[in-house]
């Protein structure tokens, strides 16, 4: 009987170490693959970090560009609204001389009475 308890005892011990060296294997593996997920997230952070750079330097960009325009568009406007106000000048200007011109033509020709 002696014997069979240590036989049992034996294969218990043996399975414990069996399996304790297939879940220190598993850890190990995990542990790996924990560190490598680990390492692709520090990268994918750095690029997305870097495309987020690249993403503010573009909007800076485009902001400078985009006033510029504005101001250009300003300046435009401010040139059209010059432009209509010398129109609205000279055509004041015409209709008087057109209003001259036909009240002066009324006067020219003789009134014939008869």
């Amino acid at each position: 009987m002696l014997v069979f308890f240590r036989v049992r005892f034996n294969f218990t011990r043996d399975v414990i170490r069996v399996t304790g060296r297939y879940w220190c294997v598993q850890c190990a593996a995990l542990q790996r693959e924990l560190e490598d997920l680990r390492r692709a997230k520090e990268e994918r952070e750095r690029e997305l970090e870097a495309e987020n750079n690249e993403f503010k330097m573009e909007i800076v960009k485009l902001r400078a560009e985009m006033e510029a325009i504005l101001r250009e568009l300003q300046s435009i406007m401010d040139s059209k609204l010059g432009l209509e106000l010398e129109i609205a000048a000279y055509r004041k200007l015409l209709e008087g001389e057109e209003t001259r011109l036909a009240s002066r033509a009324c006067t020219d020709f003789p009134v014939i009475l008869s």
